[in-house]
């Protein structure tokens, strides 16, 4: 059976009553949505509440998705404005490195040789969480849509509601404030 597109699914639920439908995209979703909202609040608890509001929100809101960009793209853009919006409340603004999303030393073998290997990805992925500590949240963001949500720049600069020359901009500033903050903390 071939797989029915997000936009497709959305659609359908736009135009009839069919909220069953919604249920598909839930489950599409629910852990993608979850993981990044884990990401962003540390807090498995409060990222399943997040999560499940944010699906359920994006429900309530489904007749505003004007299919300019992915449903998923969409969804996302959803999901980091609920996490901020909650942090900001919370005043707990502090994100965890998107490297520890996308890779997890438990991924590598216990072997021998893997061991001293698993050490090094741990002190790598130590200096990243360090170095992004010290960036603000729109930043990481910004880090996150490009490289783990690998949306391109038009989809970024829609999310952040300027233009993507801005969003090009956005993107060096904060890669060379990495860079720089490297060479000061691991290079001197």
């Amino acid at each position: 059976m071939e797989q029915v597109k997000d936009e497709e699914i959305v659609e359908k639920i736009k135009s009839s009553e069919k909220n069953e439908l919604f249920e598909v995209l839930y489950d599409r979703y629910i852990a993608k949505v979850y993981r990044k909202a884990l990401f962003m609040v540390h807090d498995s608890n409060v990222a399943q509440d997040l999560a499940h509001d944010i699906l359920i929100k994006t429900f309530l809101k489904l007749d505003t998705f004007e299919g300019k960009s992915s449903f998923s793209t969409w969804l996302f853009q959803v999901t980091y404005t609920h996490c901020i919006d909650y942090l900001r409340k919370q005043k707990k603004i502090s994100e965890e490195s998107f490297a520890e999303d996308r890779f997890d030393a438990r991924w590598l073998d216990d072997s021998i040789e893997t061991i001293e290997q698993k050490e090094l990805f741990e002190i790598r992925l130590k200096r990243i969480k360090e170095i992004l500590d010290e960036i603000k949240p729109e930043e990481k963001i910004l880090l996150l849509m490009k490289y783990q949500d690998e949306m391109n720049i038009r989809e970024m600069a829609t999310f952040c509601d300027c233009g993507e020359s801005a969003v090009k901009m956005k993107l060096k500033r904060t890669r060379d404030k990495i860079k720089a903050i490297y060479r000061s903390k691991y290079l001197n």
